[in-house]
């Protein structure tokens, strides 16, 4: 008798360690050097963020001035807070840990309802693809931040809201 072969779109060995970074247990019980690796991580993706505000900002200055100020001071609002988080992480100040939580969960729920709102045109959906992108990061932020062994690492005492 036949039977059909199931064969992955994805290579086995990259599926699993997809499956293996979001193991929420895995996550939440990470060793230091571990902890260290994905600090790392999310250190230059914060990074990543802030220069692309150092070039987006001075690029669209015109432009929004044009158009309204709020725009500007949204981008700047988000280009010191995404500065605050790196320079926190990299010092492993104990507040940022809060912090990170903070601005994750309101990302979060802020990127929750621009994605799931109707996109009109193709452009929309493209951004919208992106939002998708930061959602999978906020989420894990919530995720691993709230570990016991990252608040242990960054020296976080006492209960966290979150």
């Amino acid at each position: 008798m036949f039977r059909w072969r199931y064969t992955p779109a994805v290579s086995r060995p990259l599926a699993t360690k997809i499956a293996e970074m979001f193991n929420f247990t895995k996550i939440r019980n990470l060793q230091e050097n571990e902890i260290e690796i994905r600090v790392a991580t999310i250190r230059k993706i914060y990074l990543t963020l802030v220069v692309i505000g150092i070039i987006v900002l001075p690029i669209k200055w015109r432009e929004f001035l044009s158009e309204d100020i709020t725009k500007i001071g949204q981008i700047f609002f988000y280009f010191v807070v995404y500065t605050s988080i790196y320079f926190g992480l990299k010092n492993k100040r104990n507040w940022v840990i809060m912090f990170i939580l903070f601005v994750s969960a309101l990302g979060f729920l802020l990127g929750c309802l621009y994605v799931f709102c109707p996109a009109n045109t193709l452009a929309e959906l493209a951004e919208k693809i992106s939002g998708i992108f930061f959602l999978l990061f906020f989420g894990y932020q919530l995720i691993f931040f709230t570990g016991k062994n990252v608040r242990t690492y960054y020296r976080v005492k006492g209960r966290i809201i979150f």
